[in-house]
Order: C-alpha cells, then sequence, then structure tokens
C-alpha cells in the first residue's frame, strides 16, 4: 500500500474555487485501478491551504495514475500556487487504531 499526503498552499481568495474545479478529476481517479482513497480537502487553520490525501492498493497503481497525470493535456491554471509539498508513504502494515 502506499500513501501520498501534503498540502498546496493557494491565494486564500482562490482555494474554494481550486477545490470546486478539482471535483471532476477527483471523481475520475476514484474510479482508477488501485486507489482507495483521493482527497484534496480545505485546512481547517490555513485559509489558502489544501491536504491531499491518497491510498493506493499498489505502487504500480499509483504510477500508472501519475502517468495519465502527464499525458493529460494541461488544464488551464485558475489559481496561484505558492507552494506544494506531496510525499509518497510505503506502508508495511495497516491496523485499526486503538484508543488509550
Amino acid at each position: 500500500m502506499v500513501i501520498v499526503a501534503g498540502f498546496i498552499d493557494l491565494d486564500p481568495n482562490e482555494r474554494a474555487a481550486y477545490l470546486v474545479a478539482r471535483q471532476r478529476a477527483i471523481e475520475r481517479t476514484r474510479a482508477e485501478t488501485g486507489c482507495r482513497e483521493y482527497v484534496f480537502s480545505a485546512d481547517s487553520s490555513d485559509p489558502g491551504r489544501v491536504r491531499v490525501f491518497e491510498v493506493w492498493e499498489r505502487e504500480e497503481d499509483l504510477d500508472a495514475h501519475l502517468a495519465l497525470l502527464s499525458a493529460a493535456a494541461p488544464s488551464p491554471k485558475i489559481v496561484s500556487e505558492s507552494s506544494r509539498e506531496l510525499l509518497r508513504y510505503h506502508v508495511t502494515g495497516v491496523g485499526p487504531l486503538r484508543s488509550a
């Protein structure tokens, strides 16, 4: 299993439009082979930050998704992205979260 997590920082006045514009791509990605979770959401504390969280069954599934993104025609830029950090995590075990 592979997790991608991170953030994209935008002009706070453009964040809502960015999230709306991403919705169709999110729905398409969720239908891709191996995609278990694919979420872009507004950060609850930072008005310009979008949180990204993805879960993929296999590394190959994520790589296929990234290849699709690279091959896609560029979409019109509707926002000014000021920074981005997306990290890939390789998961070797999964279990329920237990409360103390």
